[in-house]
Protein backbone atom coordinates (compact mmCIF):
# COMPACT_ATOMS: atom_id res chain seq x y z
CA UNK A 1 0.00 0.00 0.00
CA UNK A 2 2.74 2.49 0.96
CA UNK A 3 4.88 1.90 -2.17
CA UNK A 4 1.71 2.28 -4.30
CA UNK A 5 0.87 5.61 -2.60
CA UNK A 6 4.45 6.81 -3.04
CA UNK A 7 4.36 6.03 -6.76
CA UNK A 8 1.04 7.83 -7.23
CA UNK A 9 2.19 10.85 -5.19
CA UNK A 10 5.45 11.12 -7.17
CA UNK A 11 3.56 11.00 -10.47
CA UNK A 12 1.20 13.69 -9.25
CA UNK A 13 4.09 16.02 -8.36
CA UNK A 14 5.76 15.42 -11.71
CA UNK A 15 2.58 16.09 -13.68
CA UNK A 16 1.83 19.17 -11.61
CA UNK A 17 5.28 20.60 -12.33
CA UNK A 18 5.18 19.79 -16.05
CA UNK A 19 1.71 21.27 -16.36
CA UNK A 20 2.62 24.78 -15.22
CA UNK A 21 2.44 27.35 -18.02
CA UNK A 22 5.88 28.72 -18.99
CA UNK A 23 5.19 32.34 -19.88
CA UNK A 24 6.85 34.86 -17.45
CA UNK A 25 9.82 37.20 -16.89
CA UNK A 26 13.28 35.93 -15.98
CA UNK A 27 14.78 39.34 -15.26
CA UNK A 28 13.00 39.89 -11.95
CA UNK A 29 15.11 40.44 -8.79
CA UNK A 30 17.03 37.31 -7.84
CA UNK A 31 14.58 35.34 -5.70
CA UNK A 32 15.55 31.78 -6.50
CA UNK A 33 15.17 29.04 -3.92
CA UNK A 34 18.40 28.69 -1.99
CA UNK A 35 18.81 25.02 -2.90
CA UNK A 36 19.52 26.05 -6.49
CA UNK A 37 22.58 28.02 -5.47
CA UNK A 38 23.30 31.70 -6.14
CA UNK A 39 23.84 33.34 -9.55
CA UNK A 40 24.62 36.77 -10.89
CA UNK A 41 23.31 39.32 -10.29
CA UNK A 42 23.57 38.43 -6.64
CA UNK A 43 21.07 39.63 -4.09
CA UNK A 44 22.48 42.54 -2.11
CA UNK A 45 26.12 43.53 -1.80
CA UNK A 46 27.36 40.54 0.15
CA UNK A 47 28.98 38.02 -2.15
CA UNK A 48 30.39 35.36 0.14
CA UNK A 49 28.31 35.06 3.31
CA UNK A 50 24.96 33.48 2.45
CA UNK A 51 22.48 31.33 4.33
CA UNK A 52 19.18 29.74 3.43
CA UNK A 53 16.93 31.87 5.59
CA UNK A 54 18.53 35.19 4.63
CA UNK A 55 18.20 34.35 0.95
CA UNK A 56 14.55 33.48 1.47
CA UNK A 57 14.02 36.72 3.36
CA UNK A 58 15.46 39.24 0.88
CA UNK A 59 12.86 40.36 -1.68
CA UNK A 60 11.33 36.87 -1.61
CA UNK A 61 8.71 37.11 1.14
CA UNK A 62 6.20 39.67 2.29
CA UNK A 63 7.88 42.37 4.36
CA UNK A 64 5.30 42.57 7.14
CA UNK A 65 4.58 41.09 10.57
CA UNK A 66 3.45 37.84 9.00
CA UNK A 67 4.60 36.49 5.66
CA UNK A 68 5.31 33.35 3.70
CA UNK A 69 8.45 31.69 2.48
CA UNK A 70 8.59 30.42 -1.08
CA UNK A 71 6.48 27.29 -1.64
CA UNK A 72 8.78 25.21 -3.82
CA UNK A 73 8.35 21.86 -5.55
CA UNK A 74 11.26 19.96 -7.07
CA UNK A 75 11.21 16.81 -9.22
CA UNK A 76 14.43 15.04 -10.23
CA UNK A 77 15.23 11.89 -12.18
CA UNK A 78 18.51 9.97 -12.58
CA UNK A 79 18.54 7.02 -14.99
CA UNK A 80 21.69 5.09 -14.05
CA UNK A 81 23.36 6.29 -10.84
CA UNK A 82 22.96 9.10 -8.28
CA UNK A 83 24.66 12.46 -8.10
CA UNK A 84 23.90 14.16 -4.82
CA UNK A 85 24.52 17.88 -5.38
CA UNK A 86 22.86 21.00 -3.91
CA UNK A 87 19.79 19.10 -2.72
CA UNK A 88 19.81 19.64 1.04
CA UNK A 89 17.90 17.03 2.99
CA UNK A 90 16.79 14.99 -0.01
CA UNK A 91 18.83 12.19 -1.59
CA UNK A 92 18.96 12.51 -5.38
CA UNK A 93 19.49 8.85 -6.12
CA UNK A 94 18.70 6.69 -9.10
CA UNK A 95 15.08 7.00 -10.16
CA UNK A 96 12.56 9.67 -9.21
CA UNK A 97 13.00 12.15 -6.36
CA UNK A 98 10.38 14.71 -5.36
CA UNK A 99 10.49 17.41 -2.71
CA UNK A 100 8.21 20.14 -1.42
CA UNK A 101 8.98 23.05 0.90
CA UNK A 102 6.64 25.68 2.28
CA UNK A 103 6.44 27.75 5.41
CA UNK A 104 5.91 31.09 7.01
CA UNK A 105 7.71 34.04 8.51
CA UNK A 106 7.05 36.26 11.50
CA UNK A 107 8.74 39.53 12.40
CA UNK A 108 8.15 41.71 15.45
CA UNK A 109 10.76 44.19 16.60
CA UNK A 110 14.07 42.39 17.02
CA UNK A 111 12.50 38.93 16.61
CA UNK A 112 12.57 37.10 13.30
CA UNK A 113 11.19 33.60 12.83
CA UNK A 114 11.33 31.55 9.63
CA UNK A 115 9.68 28.12 9.44
CA UNK A 116 10.43 26.44 6.13
CA UNK A 117 10.24 22.63 6.52
CA UNK A 118 10.84 20.19 3.67
CA UNK A 119 9.34 16.83 2.80
CA UNK A 120 10.74 14.61 0.07
CA UNK A 121 10.21 11.19 -1.46
CA UNK A 122 13.14 9.21 -2.85
CA UNK A 123 12.52 6.25 -5.14
CA UNK A 124 16.14 5.16 -4.57
CA UNK A 125 16.38 2.43 -7.19
CA UNK A 126 19.26 -0.02 -6.95
CA UNK A 127 22.48 0.36 -8.91
CA UNK A 128 25.86 -1.37 -8.88
CA UNK A 129 27.92 -0.66 -5.74
CA UNK A 130 31.64 -1.12 -5.15
CA UNK A 131 33.37 -3.06 -2.36
CA UNK A 132 32.24 -5.58 0.22
CA UNK A 133 31.43 -3.18 3.08
CA UNK A 134 27.74 -2.83 2.40
CA UNK A 135 26.77 0.71 1.47
CA UNK A 136 29.99 2.32 2.71
CA UNK A 137 32.38 3.82 0.19
CA UNK A 138 35.46 1.59 0.58
CA UNK A 139 38.27 4.03 -0.28
CA UNK A 140 37.77 6.50 2.59
CA UNK A 141 36.64 6.34 6.18
CA UNK A 142 34.09 9.09 5.51
CA UNK A 143 30.46 8.78 6.48
CA UNK A 144 29.63 9.00 2.78
CA UNK A 145 27.55 5.92 1.83
CA UNK A 146 27.07 5.05 -1.80
CA UNK A 147 23.37 4.54 -1.11
CA UNK A 148 21.26 5.24 2.01
CA UNK A 149 19.83 1.73 2.21
CA UNK A 150 17.59 -0.18 -0.18
CA UNK A 151 14.19 0.83 -1.44
CA UNK A 152 12.13 4.00 -1.46
CA UNK A 153 11.76 6.24 1.58
CA UNK A 154 10.45 9.58 2.80
CA UNK A 155 12.46 12.37 4.40
CA UNK A 156 11.09 15.06 6.69
CA UNK A 157 13.39 17.90 7.72
CA UNK A 158 13.08 21.37 9.30
CA UNK A 159 14.80 22.79 6.21
CA UNK A 160 15.67 26.50 6.08
CA UNK A 161 14.13 27.29 9.48
CA UNK A 162 15.47 29.66 12.10
CA UNK A 163 14.67 31.92 15.02
CA UNK A 164 16.80 35.05 15.43
CA UNK A 165 17.12 38.12 17.62
CA UNK A 166 18.69 41.31 16.30
CA UNK A 167 20.23 44.26 18.10
CA UNK A 168 21.48 46.79 15.61
CA UNK A 169 23.78 44.97 13.23
CA UNK A 170 24.30 42.06 15.66
CA UNK A 171 22.26 38.89 15.42
CA UNK A 172 22.04 35.63 17.35
CA UNK A 173 20.14 32.77 15.74
CA UNK A 174 19.23 29.15 16.35
CA UNK A 175 18.82 27.51 12.99
CA UNK A 176 18.80 24.42 10.79
CA UNK A 177 19.31 26.39 7.57
CA UNK A 178 21.96 25.46 5.06
CA UNK A 179 25.10 27.57 5.09
CA UNK A 180 26.91 28.59 1.91
CA UNK A 181 30.35 30.04 2.58
CA UNK A 182 32.56 31.48 -0.09
CA UNK A 183 32.08 32.95 -3.57
CA UNK A 184 31.74 29.64 -5.47
CA UNK A 185 28.60 29.06 -7.54
CA UNK A 186 28.95 25.33 -8.18
CA UNK A 187 31.69 23.82 -5.99
CA UNK A 188 31.85 25.55 -2.56
CA UNK A 189 34.81 24.05 -0.71
CA UNK A 190 33.82 24.52 2.94
CA UNK A 191 30.04 24.75 3.21
CA UNK A 192 27.34 24.22 0.61
CA UNK A 193 23.81 22.86 0.51
CA UNK A 194 24.62 19.31 -0.64
CA UNK A 195 24.00 17.96 2.88
CA UNK A 196 21.02 18.52 5.16
CA UNK A 197 21.31 21.65 7.24
CA UNK A 198 22.50 20.90 10.78
CA UNK A 199 21.22 22.47 13.96
CA UNK A 200 23.48 25.29 15.02
CA UNK A 201 23.70 28.54 16.92
CA UNK A 202 25.00 31.48 14.94
CA UNK A 203 26.37 34.69 16.41
CA UNK A 204 27.36 37.47 14.06
CA UNK A 205 26.13 40.32 11.89
CA UNK A 206 22.75 40.58 10.22
CA UNK A 207 24.10 43.28 7.92
CA UNK A 208 27.52 44.64 7.08
CA UNK A 209 29.14 46.87 9.71
CA UNK A 210 30.77 50.00 8.31
CA UNK A 211 34.26 50.41 9.81
CA UNK A 212 35.12 53.38 7.66
CA UNK A 213 37.96 51.77 5.76
CA UNK A 214 35.88 48.65 5.05
CA UNK A 215 32.59 46.89 5.65
CA UNK A 216 32.67 43.81 7.87
CA UNK A 217 30.54 40.66 8.04
CA UNK A 218 31.13 38.06 10.71
CA UNK A 219 29.65 34.68 11.60
CA UNK A 220 30.58 32.44 14.54
CA UNK A 221 28.99 28.98 14.63
CA UNK A 222 28.47 26.15 17.07
CA UNK A 223 26.63 23.15 15.69
CA UNK A 224 25.99 19.43 15.97
CA UNK A 225 26.69 17.08 13.08
CA UNK A 226 24.94 13.70 12.92
CA UNK A 227 26.03 10.34 11.61
CA UNK A 228 24.10 8.36 9.01
CA UNK A 229 22.63 4.94 9.66
CA UNK A 230 25.13 3.30 7.29
CA UNK A 231 28.38 4.28 9.02
CA UNK A 232 28.68 2.09 12.11
CA UNK A 233 26.70 0.67 15.04
CA UNK A 234 28.60 2.60 17.74
CA UNK A 235 26.15 4.94 19.44
CA UNK A 236 28.80 6.93 21.32
CA UNK A 237 30.05 8.65 18.15
CA UNK A 238 26.74 9.48 16.47
CA UNK A 239 27.26 13.23 16.98
CA UNK A 240 30.19 15.63 16.53
CA UNK A 241 30.85 19.20 17.54
CA UNK A 242 31.15 21.65 14.65
CA UNK A 243 32.60 25.10 15.24
CA UNK A 244 33.36 27.74 12.66
CA UNK A 245 34.27 31.35 12.03
CA UNK A 246 33.69 33.36 8.87
CA UNK A 247 34.99 36.90 8.42
CA UNK A 248 34.54 39.01 5.29
CA UNK A 249 35.88 42.49 4.53
CA UNK A 250 34.86 44.74 1.65
CA UNK A 251 37.47 47.52 1.45
CA UNK A 252 36.21 51.03 0.80
CA UNK A 253 39.08 51.79 -1.61
CA UNK A 254 38.06 48.96 -3.98
CA UNK A 255 34.30 48.84 -4.65
CA UNK A 256 33.13 45.31 -5.41
CA UNK A 257 36.13 43.61 -3.79
CA UNK A 258 35.42 41.06 -1.05
CA UNK A 259 38.13 39.34 1.02
CA UNK A 260 37.21 36.50 3.32
CA UNK A 261 38.71 33.97 5.69
CA UNK A 262 36.85 30.99 7.10
CA UNK A 263 37.80 28.15 9.39
CA UNK A 264 35.85 25.15 10.67
CA UNK A 265 36.66 22.42 13.16
CA UNK A 266 35.34 18.95 13.88
CA UNK A 267 35.70 17.44 17.33
CA UNK A 268 34.18 14.57 19.24
CA UNK A 269 30.85 15.38 20.85
CA UNK A 270 32.06 14.19 24.25
CA UNK A 271 34.74 16.92 24.02
CA UNK A 272 32.16 19.66 23.38
CA UNK A 273 32.38 21.14 26.87
CA UNK A 274 36.16 21.49 26.77
CA UNK A 275 36.45 22.63 23.14
CA UNK A 276 33.34 24.81 22.90
CA UNK A 277 35.39 28.02 22.75
CA UNK A 278 38.16 26.58 20.58
CA UNK A 279 36.74 28.34 17.57
CA UNK A 280 39.78 29.07 15.48
CA UNK A 281 42.98 27.44 16.65
CA UNK A 282 44.67 27.01 13.28
CA UNK A 283 47.73 29.22 13.73
CA UNK A 284 50.60 26.98 14.78
CA UNK A 285 48.63 24.78 17.17
CA UNK A 286 50.33 21.44 17.51
CA UNK A 287 48.22 20.26 20.43
CA UNK A 288 44.87 20.62 18.68
CA UNK A 289 46.09 18.68 15.65
CA UNK A 290 45.95 15.54 17.79
CA UNK A 291 42.38 16.16 18.98
CA UNK A 292 40.21 16.97 15.98
CA UNK A 293 40.31 18.21 12.42
CA UNK A 294 40.22 21.67 10.90
CA UNK A 295 39.73 23.24 7.49
CA UNK A 296 40.83 26.74 6.54
CA UNK A 297 39.86 28.86 3.54
CA UNK A 298 40.96 32.21 2.08
CA UNK A 299 38.61 33.78 -0.45
CA UNK A 300 38.52 36.75 -2.78
CA UNK A 301 35.89 38.05 -5.15
CA UNK A 302 35.69 41.18 -7.28
CA UNK A 303 32.37 42.25 -8.72
CA UNK A 304 32.78 44.80 -11.51
CA UNK A 305 29.26 46.21 -11.67
CA UNK A 306 29.80 48.48 -14.66
CA UNK A 307 31.28 45.59 -16.61
CA UNK A 308 28.70 43.17 -15.19
CA UNK A 309 31.44 40.71 -14.34
CA UNK A 310 32.54 38.77 -11.29
CA UNK A 311 35.87 37.02 -10.76
CA UNK A 312 36.57 34.94 -7.67
CA UNK A 313 39.07 32.53 -6.14
CA UNK A 314 39.42 30.38 -3.05
CA UNK A 315 42.37 28.55 -1.49
CA UNK A 316 41.76 26.04 1.27
CA UNK A 317 43.72 23.65 3.45
CA UNK A 318 42.49 20.41 5.00
CA UNK A 319 44.82 19.95 7.97
CA UNK A 320 46.34 21.80 10.88
CA UNK A 321 49.93 22.91 10.62
CA UNK A 322 52.31 22.20 13.49
CA UNK A 323 54.43 25.34 13.41
CA UNK A 324 55.62 28.15 11.13
CA UNK A 325 58.29 26.00 9.53
CA UNK A 326 55.71 23.35 8.68
CA UNK A 327 53.42 25.92 7.04
CA UNK A 328 56.09 27.72 5.02
CA UNK A 329 57.92 24.58 3.93
CA UNK A 330 54.84 22.68 2.73
CA UNK A 331 52.21 25.31 2.12
CA UNK A 332 50.66 23.07 -0.54
CA UNK A 333 50.14 20.25 1.97
CA UNK A 334 46.48 19.13 1.76
CA UNK A 335 45.55 22.22 -0.26
CA UNK A 336 42.51 22.72 -2.46
CA UNK A 337 41.71 25.65 -4.70
CA UNK A 338 38.91 27.11 -6.82
CA UNK A 339 38.71 29.72 -9.60
CA UNK A 340 35.58 31.09 -11.23
CA UNK A 341 33.98 33.91 -13.18
CA UNK A 342 30.65 35.22 -14.47
CA UNK A 343 30.17 37.85 -17.17
CA UNK A 344 27.15 39.46 -18.83
CA UNK A 345 27.75 40.20 -22.53
CA UNK A 346 25.38 42.73 -24.14
CA UNK A 347 26.63 42.87 -27.70
CA UNK A 348 23.20 42.07 -29.14
CA UNK A 349 19.54 42.56 -28.23
CA UNK A 350 19.67 39.43 -26.03
CA UNK A 351 22.21 39.53 -23.19
CA UNK A 352 24.44 36.50 -22.78
CA UNK A 353 25.65 35.27 -19.39
CA UNK A 354 28.90 33.27 -19.50
CA UNK A 355 30.19 31.52 -16.41
CA UNK A 356 32.88 29.04 -15.53
CA UNK A 357 34.44 27.40 -12.53
CA UNK A 358 37.20 24.91 -11.76
CA UNK A 359 38.13 23.17 -8.53
CA UNK A 360 40.99 20.93 -7.43
CA UNK A 361 40.81 18.82 -4.26
CA UNK A 362 43.48 16.23 -5.05
CA UNK A 363 46.17 15.45 -2.48
CA UNK A 364 49.63 16.95 -2.84
CA UNK A 365 52.83 14.82 -2.78
CA UNK A 366 53.80 16.19 0.66
CA UNK A 367 52.29 13.06 2.25
CA UNK A 368 55.59 11.33 1.47
CA UNK A 369 57.47 13.68 3.81
CA UNK A 370 55.08 12.88 6.65
CA UNK A 371 56.42 9.38 7.08
CA UNK A 372 53.40 7.84 5.40
CA UNK A 373 54.10 4.84 3.24
CA UNK A 374 50.49 4.54 2.11
CA UNK A 375 47.61 6.92 1.88
CA UNK A 376 47.30 10.65 1.49
CA UNK A 377 45.83 13.57 3.36
CA UNK A 378 42.51 13.69 1.53
CA UNK A 379 40.12 16.58 1.67
CA UNK A 380 37.17 16.17 4.06
CA UNK A 381 38.81 13.17 5.79
CA UNK A 382 40.69 12.80 9.07
CA UNK A 383 41.59 9.77 11.17
CA UNK A 384 40.55 11.31 14.49
CA UNK A 385 37.12 12.26 13.16
CA UNK A 386 36.31 9.26 10.93
CA UNK A 387 32.95 10.59 9.71
CA UNK A 388 34.79 13.50 8.10
CA UNK A 389 33.28 16.70 6.76
CA UNK A 390 29.76 15.30 6.47
CA UNK A 391 26.31 15.46 8.00
CA UNK A 392 23.89 12.54 7.86
CA UNK A 393 25.98 10.81 5.23
CA UNK A 394 26.29 13.73 2.80
CA UNK A 395 29.24 16.05 2.17
CA UNK A 396 29.13 19.52 3.68
CA UNK A 397 31.45 20.93 1.03
CA UNK A 398 31.90 20.30 -2.70
CA UNK A 399 29.70 17.46 -3.90
CA UNK A 400 32.43 16.01 -6.15
CA UNK A 401 34.13 14.62 -3.02
CA UNK A 402 37.70 14.12 -1.82
CA UNK A 403 40.58 13.79 -4.26
CA UNK A 404 38.52 15.14 -7.14
CA UNK A 405 38.78 17.94 -9.65
CA UNK A 406 36.18 19.46 -11.95
CA UNK A 407 35.69 22.10 -14.63
CA UNK A 408 32.42 23.78 -15.62
CA UNK A 409 31.55 26.20 -18.44
CA UNK A 410 28.08 27.59 -19.19
CA UNK A 411 26.42 30.11 -21.50
CA UNK A 412 22.86 31.42 -21.03
CA UNK A 413 20.71 33.69 -23.14
CA UNK A 414 18.74 36.15 -21.00
CA UNK A 415 15.51 36.81 -22.87
CA UNK A 416 12.92 39.22 -21.53
CA UNK A 417 10.63 36.43 -20.42
CA UNK A 418 12.89 33.41 -20.00
CA UNK A 419 16.47 32.16 -19.91
CA UNK A 420 17.95 29.36 -21.99
CA UNK A 421 21.44 27.95 -21.61
CA UNK A 422 23.89 25.13 -22.20
CA UNK A 423 26.80 23.86 -20.13
CA UNK A 424 29.68 21.41 -20.23
CA UNK A 425 31.22 19.76 -17.19
CA UNK A 426 34.13 17.40 -16.62
CA UNK A 427 34.68 15.65 -13.28
CA UNK A 428 37.55 13.33 -12.39
CA UNK A 429 36.74 11.73 -9.06
CA UNK A 430 38.85 10.52 -6.15
CA UNK A 431 42.31 10.69 -7.65
CA UNK A 432 43.66 10.04 -4.14
CA UNK A 433 42.23 6.53 -4.17
CA UNK A 434 43.28 5.97 -7.77
CA UNK A 435 46.92 6.91 -7.20
CA UNK A 436 47.07 4.82 -4.03
CA UNK A 437 45.68 1.64 -5.57
CA UNK A 438 45.39 1.54 -9.35
CA UNK A 439 47.59 3.96 -11.26
CA UNK A 440 50.64 1.68 -11.31
CA UNK A 441 48.56 -0.88 -13.25
CA UNK A 442 46.16 1.11 -15.38
CA UNK A 443 48.07 4.40 -15.88
CA UNK A 444 45.78 6.96 -17.58
CA UNK A 445 43.16 4.35 -18.55
CA UNK A 446 41.53 3.66 -15.19
CA UNK A 447 40.45 7.10 -13.95
CA UNK A 448 36.89 7.60 -12.72
CA UNK A 449 35.93 10.35 -15.14
CA UNK A 450 32.61 11.83 -16.19
CA UNK A 451 31.70 14.14 -19.07
CA UNK A 452 28.36 15.98 -19.00
CA UNK A 453 26.51 18.16 -21.49
CA UNK A 454 23.37 19.89 -20.32
CA UNK A 455 20.55 22.27 -21.19
CA UNK A 456 18.95 24.59 -18.64
CA UNK A 457 16.36 27.29 -18.54
CA UNK A 458 13.90 29.33 -16.55
CA UNK A 459 10.34 30.41 -17.28
CA UNK A 460 7.92 32.67 -15.44
CA UNK A 461 4.11 32.71 -15.35
CA UNK A 462 2.46 35.30 -13.18
CA UNK A 463 3.90 34.73 -9.73
CA UNK A 464 5.01 31.21 -10.66
CA UNK A 465 8.58 30.54 -11.74
CA UNK A 466 9.99 27.32 -13.18
CA UNK A 467 13.57 26.21 -13.59
CA UNK A 468 14.53 23.11 -15.52
CA UNK A 469 17.71 21.26 -16.37
CA UNK A 470 18.38 18.24 -18.53
CA UNK A 471 21.83 16.66 -18.77
CA UNK A 472 23.42 13.61 -20.34
CA UNK A 473 26.55 12.18 -18.71
CA UNK A 474 29.01 9.57 -19.86
CA UNK A 475 31.04 8.08 -17.02
CA UNK A 476 33.91 5.62 -17.10
CA UNK A 477 35.08 3.47 -14.17
CA UNK A 478 32.55 4.78 -11.65
CA UNK A 479 34.04 4.26 -8.19
CA UNK A 480 36.70 2.07 -9.90
CA UNK A 481 34.25 -0.82 -10.21
CA UNK A 482 35.97 -3.82 -11.80
CA UNK A 483 39.53 -2.55 -11.38
CA UNK A 484 41.26 -5.55 -9.82
CA UNK A 485 44.60 -5.57 -11.63
CA UNK A 486 43.42 -8.23 -14.09
CA UNK A 487 40.24 -6.86 -15.64
CA UNK A 488 40.60 -4.47 -18.57
CA UNK A 489 36.93 -4.42 -19.56
CA UNK A 490 36.19 -0.97 -18.17
CA UNK A 491 32.74 0.00 -16.93
CA UNK A 492 31.03 2.69 -19.00
CA UNK A 493 27.64 4.17 -18.10
CA UNK A 494 25.28 6.76 -19.55
CA UNK A 495 23.22 8.76 -17.08
CA UNK A 496 20.24 10.94 -17.98
CA UNK A 497 19.49 13.60 -15.36
CA UNK A 498 16.37 15.77 -15.41
CA UNK A 499 15.39 18.32 -12.76
CA UNK A 500 12.43 20.68 -12.66
CA UNK A 501 11.81 23.20 -9.89
CA UNK A 502 8.71 25.36 -9.55
CA UNK A 503 7.92 27.95 -6.93
CA UNK A 504 5.40 30.65 -6.17
CA UNK A 505 6.93 34.06 -5.54
CA UNK A 506 4.70 36.41 -3.56
CA UNK A 507 5.07 40.10 -4.24
CA UNK A 508 6.95 42.00 -1.56
CA UNK A 509 5.07 44.63 0.43
CA UNK A 510 6.73 48.01 0.88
Amino acid sequence: MIPYFCRRFSRFLLLATLGMAPTLQAQLPECRPFLEGPRLPLQGSDNALRTGATTLSDECVQVSVFGVTIPTMTVSYRSAYPFDRDDGSRWTGRGLTTAFTAGGRFEAGPLRVVLDPAVSYQQNRDFTLVGNRGFRYPYHTLDWPQQPGRGSFWTFAPGQSMIALQAGAAEVALSTENLWWGPARRYPILLSNSAPGFIHMRLGTSRAVDLGFAKLDLDILWGRLDESGQFDAIQDNDHRLFTGVFLELRPAFAPGLSLGIAGVQHNRWDEAGRLFLNLFTFPFNEEESTVGNGLLSFQASWQLKESEADFYAEWAREDFWLNADDLLSEIDHSQGYLLGFEKIVRGSSTPLRISGELIHLGASPTFQSRGQTKGRVSFYEHGLVPQGHTNRGQLLGAAIGPGSDAQYLAAELLFDRRTLGIYLERIRRDEDAYFDRFVHIYAFRGHDIEWTAGLMGEETAGQMRIQWESALSRRKNRNFIGLDGVNWDFLRETNLAVTMRAWWQPEAER
